[in-house]
């Protein structure tokens, strides 16, 4: 491309209209009477400024409210842009920010929080210069998803009493709900806790203690929301009614028991087993235990001529009655088929006051043994002698042991008046 003129000395050339970045060569022809001289000037025009606009924001529109969580910006196109810088940021001042590029007008936006409010602006650019940032438009999401009524409590009916230890907590149903979360403390302000959670507007509980007051409350979700906590409730359970067993059999004192027997006792209402302890201690420093369902306990192999206390407790799972009262029994003697005819002996007057004489047709050496109905020894007698002076005994029921060489050959039993 080229163009052409002519000028008279001390003109000047001006030039209209010329392109930007382009480097032109003047070749000048000056002529002078018959001689010509010609040069060369070289230069390139400057870069005209762009002029870019800042982006005029549409939508959201500015302090818009409810917004969903994924939405889109939109903003008015800018002459001669090729791209635009978007901002957003939960702070006003954009201290922090999320930022990207987009060629169109329009940049969608996913996963923002609910009930948050989102600062944003826009700046276009040609790819050399950029534009001011647009204006700072705010908008606020919506409440999280679909809100859910709070559960109301049902039973047991609130400030309930003497309810079981097992027993069922019912809500009303929550409407769009699809599980339930259920929390019961013996703590008003639910410091600790059992919970669970059900799809039904009721569940069972048990396992809960005697005397022992309840809190519990409901809330209801649909998976992803959640209701309210419903109100507080409260209900106490019953007190223990657990009696203590009452002793049948064999009777407190007894004697001549078998060593194979059957302790027996009075049922106790509500108790679901008990706990049978014997023992030849009182204080049952040392013991044979076990349960059973049964009101009676079948026991073997005891000692011959013995005492052994025993008593019972009751139960119902969770509890434990007192002790029943410690009844005593003595086992009959072994007799081996070298012994004392019984019917030979006689023990008389009996009842007596004073003395006792024993009478038997033997001439060995025998020893006596008086035992209260305790089983403590009260009077030792050797050598033969048939008279024993009871003078000094309270009045009661003892037995007398016939020895021989410390094999017990007879029991016999006398009232003291």
């Amino acid at each position: 491309m080229y163009i052409c003129g002519c000028f008279k000395t001390n003109n000047s050339l001006k030039f209209k209209d010329m392109r930007t970045l382009f480097t032109f060569i003047i070749i000048l022809l000056f002529i002078n009477n018959l001689f010509a001289t010609n040069t060369t000037i070289n230069f390139t025009t400057e870069i005209d400024a762009v002029n870019l606009e800042a982006p005029i924001l549409v939508s959201p529109v500015n302090t818009a409210t409810n917004q969903p969580t994924n939405i889109t910006l939109d903003w008015n196109d800018v002459a001669s842009a090729t791209s635009y810088e978007y901002w957003y940021s939960t702070d006003q001042y954009f201290s922090s920010f999320i930022n990207g590029f987009t060629s169109n007008s329009e940049i969608s936006l996913t996963g923002l929080n609910n009930n948050t409010t989102y600062y944003w602006k826009v700046s276009a650019t040609d790819g050399s210069t950029s534009s001011a940032w647009s204006e700072t438009w705010h908008f606020t999401t919506e409440e999280s998803g679909v809100a859910l009524n709070t559960p109301i409590l049902i039973s047991p009916a609130n400030n309930a009493v003497d309810q079981e230890l097992s027993l069922t907590l019912l809500w009303n149903i929550v409407g769009s709900a699809t599980i339930y979360e259920y929390q019961y403390s013996t703590d008003n302000t639910f410091a600790t806790y059992i919970s669970e959670t059900t799809q039904s507007s009721q569940i069972s509980i048990s396992g809960l203690e005697y005397n022992t007051q309840y809190f519990w409350r409901i809330q209801a979700s649909d998976g992803t929301n959640y209701s309210d906590w419903s109100e507080i409730w409260n209900f106490t359970t019953k007190t223990s009614n657990l009696g203590t067993p009452i002793l049948v059999s064999p009777t407190n004192n007894a004697i001549n028991q078998p060593v194979n027997l059957t302790l027996d006792w009075n049922e106790v209402i509500d108790a679901t087993s008990y706990e049978y302890q014997y023992s030849t201690y009182s204080n049952f420093v040392t013991y044979t235990s076990g349960t059973t369902s049964d009101t009676e306990n079948y026991i073997s192999n005891l000692n011959n001529n013995t005492i052994y206390f025993w008593r019972i407790k009751a139960t119902d799972g969770s509890i434990f009655s007192e002790w029943s009262e410690t009844w005593s029994f003595t086992t009959e003697i072994n007799i081996s088929v070298d012994n004392i005819n019984t019917n030979e002996i006689i023990i008389y007057p009996n009842p007596a006051s004073d003395f006792i004489t024993i009478d038997y047709d033997s001439n060995r050496m025998l020893n006596f043994q008086i035992y209260n109905m305790q089983g403590k020894l009260i009077i030792l007698q050797h050598n033969n002698k048939r008279i024993i002076n009871i003078s000094k005994l309270k009045s009661g029921t003892y037995f007398i042991k016939i020895k021989e060489n410390n094999e017990i050959l007879e029991t016999e039993i006398f009232i003291k008046n």
